[in-house]
């Protein structure tokens, strides 16, 4: 075999190396419009189906910093809302960003799988989210149109229930590098970020639900569902114990916050960048519920 010469190997070396960055060009093209058309079905959904209300504030906070909208303090009802048995307080003395979302015309003209919408204010989490029917993969690397995307969508599986009614609901996002998705949540590795930003709101088309913030952390990949049996008590006691034992190290936790088997918590979890063996967590337990 006729050895290849000095020139040649440095041709292939040069075609190599084009075709490599061609590659990484063309990538970085379709994740950038991926990401792009996103925020456009994003925004689309909330002018067509989402209406802003009024919300119960602070006489002195007369501004939804989120929408710009002035606002006044507005009575709440006091009745609680009973969930498996437990008693819910409603939102009196909370600033809730209350909203209208017409989910019955969303599933009818752009999505079924979309059940629910969900709001982390200081934060871009702002975003409808998906299930779908029977892969649980599918919005990993589908936007809430359907379509292939890198950016994927916000989904739960199918081992929750759309009615956020299990002991421990997981959501999960991408952390994209234009800041979309779930990427924001690093912002919780700021501690004054952390103790000032204690709020998900969670929307469906029966309630609005309040989870309060316990924790913000780096984590393994455990599937925390099929590791963790969440729907026996006594495991689900073990669990959450475990996570209040946690190291400081490994994020910021409120420690003064009681976590019993009784609560129901909500986790969003993203991808490490560099660490394909570790997630990013954030969770929250239910502190209050209003029926629409």
């Amino acid at each position: 075999m006729k050895k290849l010469t000095k020139n040649q190997i440095q041709i292939i070396l040069i075609l190599l190396c084009t075709l490599i960055f061609l590659g990484c060009a063309i990538w970085l093209i379709l994740y950038m419009k991926g990401s792009s058309a996103t925020t456009k079905q994003t925004e689309s959904l909330m002018d067509s189906y989402v209406k802003v209300e009024q919300l119960p504030v602070d006489p002195e906070d007369g501004t939804d910093d989120k929408h710009g909208v002035e606002v006044k303090p507005i009575p709440v009802e006091k009745e609680k809302v009973t969930i498996d048995g437990r008693e819910y307080d409603t939102f009196e003395g909370l600033s809730v960003p209350r909203r209208t979302i017409d989910f019955e015309a969303i599933q009818t003209n752009e999505n079924m799988d979309i059940y629910a919408w969900i709001y982390v204010p200081g934060t871009e989490v702002d975003y409808p989210v998906l299930q779908h029917p029977n892969n649980d993969a599918y919005y990993l690397d589908h936007d809430m149109k359907g379509k292939k995307a890198a950016c994927g969508s916000i989904y739960t599986e199918k081992a929750n229930s759309r009615d956020f009614n299990d002991n421990h609901t997981v959501l999960y996002g991408h952390n994209m590098k234009n800041g979309t998705m779930f990427k924001t949540l690093r912002y919780y590795d700021d501690k004054e970020f952390f103790d000032n930003n204690k709020y998900i709101y969670v929307y469906t088309a029966k309630d609005t639900r309040v989870y309060e913030i316990f924790g913000a952390y780096e984590y393994d990949d455990r599937h925390l569902l099929k590791n963790f049996a969440t729907e026996n008590a006594g495991e689900y006691q073990k669990y959450l114990e475990s996570v209040k034992k946690l190291s400081d190290a490994c994020g910021h936790f409120d420690r003064d916050m009681s976590l019993y088997s009784s609560d129901k918590i909500i986790t969003l979890s993203t991808c490490i960048a560099n660490k394909p063996e570790s997630r990013y967590l954030v969770q929250g337990k239910l502190i209050a519920v209003e029926e629409n």
